[in-house]
């Protein structure tokens, strides 16, 4: 199945609450020719959560009547009747704003990434979101310094993808990484650094991962950093239900949504969208180790 991949959004638990039942936001996703999600947790509940939503969702799919699907959009071209090829997974993780937390919560954590590698082979792609948010500076530094250190620890000792989270904390999160030692794979998400920023995360092995904000008319550091950022290394997301991309700016965000953030990628990088859309889906699976298995392929 050919398609979007949104690389990171949150439709579980109160994140997910514009959706009436668990599988529409699937149903919307594929009327508008996107292939797959990675559900991201953000805390012990949200990553609980997640986790069980994913679980379900990969139970129903396949069941699900393809009827359903032409109701939800029959104008899309490239509608596919097939959810079972939907890709769904999910990541578990504490978020810097929650990293007051960690202390208490890492073993649990670590019991829940443990559970489900075993009860859910392949379904589980990551650790995160973590990392680094000075905006408010709460709370304090050395908690989210100790958090991201701990959960870089359990990304390299599961051989878990490293969904990062930085807003302006540059510096001490690249500290950090080199502190530490970088992971097998890591990701920037939701991208709001320049071409400064970019490369920096690129020598450390980084994908990209470019949300709503590169629709922005006004975010000229991150669309300089698509611009140049290199083709292989690009991943596209929405970070739902959160910041929505032109022009929807304003409204609760959504998977389907995905396609604004790679649709203008395309344009700044002067490139047709459908070749676009192959290589970021190539390479959200690649960042994630996602083996082919017939899933949002």
């Amino acid at each position: 199945m050919r398609g979007w991949i949104d690389s990171h959004c949150h439709i579980q638990g109160d994140y997910g609450s514009q959706w009436n039942i668990p599988i529409d936001p699937v149903i919307d996703a594929t009327g508008n020719n996107v292939a797959g999600l990675v559900c991201v947790g953000t805390d012990l509940d949200t990553s609980r959560e997640g986790i069980d939503l994913i679980s379900q969702l990969r139970n129903l799919l396949p069941e699900y009547p393809p009827k359903i699907i032409r109701e939800a959009d029959n104008a899309s071209s490239q509608l596919t009747t097939d959810l079972s090829k939907f890709g769904l997974w999910c990541t578990a993780g504490i978020h810097p704003h929650d990293a007051a937390i960690w202390k208490d919560s890492q073993g649990e954590l670590e019991k829940l990434l443990v559970a489900t590698l075993n009860d859910y082979p392949g379904m589980l792609v990551g650790i995160g979101e973590c990392g680094l948010d000075y905006h408010y500076d709460d709370p304090p530094r050395d908690q989210q310094m100790a958090a991201f250190a701990g959960q870089i620890r359990l990304a390299k000792e599961y051989d878990l993808t490293l969904v990062i989270h930085a807003r302006e904390a540059w510096e001490d999160l690249f500290t950090l990484l080199d502190t530490e030692g970088v992971p097998q794979r890591i990701i920037m998400h939701c991208f709001t650094g320049g071409p400064y920023e970019l490369s920096t995360a690129l020598n450390f092995g980084a994908y990209i991962s470019f949300s709503g904000i590169v629709t922005f008319s006004n975010a000229e550091n991150v669309r300089e950093a698509a611009m140049v950022c290199p083709l292989d290394s690009i991943l596209v997301e929405t970070d739902s239900p959160f910041l929505s991309p032109a022009p929807n700016r304003g409204k609760q965000n959504r998977p389907a949504w995905v396609s604004f953030v790679g649709d203008e990628i395309s344009t700044l990088k002067e490139m047709d969208k459908t070749t676009m859309q192959d290589i970021t889906r190539s390479n959200t699976l690649r960042a994630f180790k996602i083996a082919d298995s017939g899933k949002a392929e």
